[in-house]
Order: structure tokens, then sequence, then C-alpha cells
């Protein structure tokens, strides 16, 4: 019980690590950006940034089920439904400035979607692995 509390601890102080590093590093982007510099970092930052914290909320039950056994195989029904789909609105900025094929929604185009769909996409990366059984069902 001390251990989860500890780890579960350790794991909320390394996220608000993450994010606030994060969030610093996108006002600075936001300046840099605002003085002539180069949209197009920023927009991948934009970009993985959600994608990372996303994969760092699944991550410590990932680490757990990896040390206890070992990765079997990918669930690709998951990634395909849910993954490509959010990686897809994820992508947007992306898209629109390299006019790239994009289908003309508005909710591609509100941040707010994009950065959940960036950080269920991220999620799903990690929860689609598959962890060998010990036991037969």
């Amino acid at each position: 019980m001390k251990k989860k509390i500890f780890y579960n601890a350790a794991f909320l102080i390394t996220f608000i690590i993450v994010l606030y590093i994060g969030i610093r590093y996108k006002v600075k982007m936001e300046n840099i950006g605002l003085d002539g510099g180069n949209s197009f970092s920023y927009t991948l930052f934009i970009i993985i940034f959600p994608i990372l914290l996303g994969a760092l909320l699944k991550f410590p039950n990932f680490l757990f089920s990896l040390l206890k056994t070992r990765v079997s195989k990918i669930d690709y029904t998951k990634l395909i439904i849910i993954g490509i789909p959010t990686l897809y609105i994820s992508l947007s900025p992306l898209l629109i400035i390299n006019n790239i094929f994009i289908i003309n929604i508005g909710i591609l185009q509100d941040p707010l979607s994009q950065i959940l769909s960036g950080i269920v996409f991220g999620s799903i990366l990690i929860e689609s692995f598959k962890f060998k059984t010990d036991h037969l069902t």
C-alpha cells in the first residue's frame, strides 16, 4: 500500500514537472513566433506535446504490466478505429499548413479538440499493447 502511494506521488510530481516544462516551452515558442520565428516548429510542438502527455498518463500501468509479463500482441482494432481518427484531428494543424488533404470541418480547427485528440491518441497508443497472461482462459 505504501509503495503504491509512493509510486502515485512520484508519477504525479513527474507529470506536473513535464506539464510545467511543456507550458513554459510553449510560451517561449509563442514569443519567438511573434518575433517572426519558425511557426513550423511551434506547430510540431503543439501536435507532439499532447500525444506525449496522453502516453505519459498510461505509462505507469504499462510499466507495471511490462514488469510482470511481456507484450504478446498489439490491439490493432483499437489502434485503427480510435487511433487513426484522433491522430488525424491532432495532426490537422500540420495538414492545414502544408495544404495536405483535409476535411473542412470546424472541429478540426478548434485547438481544444486537437489537444484532446492528441491526449487520447497518446493513451490509446500505449493502451493498445496487450500482455500475455499466465493462466488459461
